[in-house]
């Protein structure tokens, strides 16, 4: 089963390790245009990190989260958008 959710408009990340210990690194495979915008939420859609990238690869801080299943989506300028399901450990 994959963890990747897609919106209508979606573009492709990928986010590792998962599960993770709060360290999280994310790759976006095709050359980014501008700025992208990443949010960590919870189960009920409430941002708890927010944070934008500009790199190829960038890393995400999680470990200020209890353990549990959160949502890591990126949202393109363009409207794009892609989520996926990480564990914390």
């Amino acid at each position: 089963m994959s963890n990747r959710l897609v919106d209508g408009l979606q573009f492709d990340f990928s986010i590792y390790p998962n599960p993770s210990r709060g360290l999280v690194y994310l790759n976006f495979p095709n050359k980014i245009s501008g700025r992208i915008e990443i949010q960590a939420r919870n189960l009920e859609g409430k941002v708890l990190v927010s944070t934008s990238v500009s790199e190829h690869e960038s890393v995400l801080e999680l470990a200020s989260l209890a353990s549990g299943v959160y949502f890591v989506k990126a949202l393109q300028d363009n409207g794009k958008s892609s989520v996926h399901k990480i564990i914390l450990e």
